[in-house]
């Protein structure tokens, strides 16, 4: 008997520290300046090239794929926001022989992920409950083929090469954007989003000239204009 009132007051005491640390935790949140948002949408990469091969002319273009958006920020005042991002998608990459008649392309699947930090500066005034803003900021993306991918470049090749090895290309960008916020109930706000991660173009592992390998001699930048819809959640005194 006593063996179970002693486990009763164990578990009455467990439950009373749980209630209390999240009590403690939401105490701890509400007085903590921070915001955390999801989105969801589309984008378009644009990184239409042409390039020679073998004395074949190919064009390589990008699909419109989905885009993932989840990241949170910090307010430096009723203003400006410190936003860290992680974007997520797809954008295949469609290889075309315009040397050929009629123009057949080969798709590979690839995905990018795009780590953000960014300024954003948030309007002090609503216009019809609408609140715009403009951010900027660095990016770090990956473009990577999928095992799809490479299955196809290793069994249809790349370009005029019957074989190719393709691997994730890395790069250093910016990112330009602008979006609105409109209040649906507390701190829960809808939020509206168009951003241009712009980066150099990427290559994904091949050389821009070789004698008997896979070539993909592209160069500029490539804009993905990522464009999402989602909700974002205030925490704090600050945030309004």
């Amino acid at each position: 008997m006593l063996k179970k009132e002693v486990v009763r007051a164990l578990l009455l005491a467990a439950v009373f520290s749980s209630c209390s640390q999240a009590a403690d935790i939401a105490g701890r949140l509400r007085n903590t300046d921070f915001s955390v948002f999801a989105m969801t949408g589309g984008s378009t990469l644009f990184d239409g090239r042409y390039f020679t091969s073998a004395d074949q002319r190919y064009h390589s273009s990008y699909e419109t794929g989905s885009k993932t958006v989840i990241g949170m920020g910090v307010p430096l005042g009723s203003v400006f926001t410190i936003e860290t991002s992680y974007t997520f998608g797809q954008n295949n990459l469609l290889v075309t022989n315009t040397s050929r008649f009629p123009h057949v392309g080969i798709v590979y699947p690839t995905r990018n992920h795009i780590l953000t930090i960014s300024a954003v500066a948030r309007s002090p005034i609503a216009v019809m409950g609408f609140r715009p803003y403009a951010a900027a900021g660095w990016d770090y993306a990956r473009y990577v083929p999928t095992i799809a991918a490479e299955v196809i470049a290793n069994n249809q090749g790349f370009g005029s090469v019957s074989y190719a090895q393709l691997t994730d290309t890395k790069r250093v960008g910016v990112s330009l954007g602008v979006g609105v916020e409109h209040r649906i109930v507390g701190r829960l706000n809808f939020r509206l989003e168009a951003r241009d991660h712009i980066a150099s173009s990427p290559n994904y592992g091949l050389p821009k000239s070789a004698m008997d390998s896979a070539i993909f001699p592209v160069s500029g930048y490539a804009n993905n204009v990522v464009y999402t819809v989602g909700l974002i959640y205030r925490f704090g005194k600050k945030h309004k």
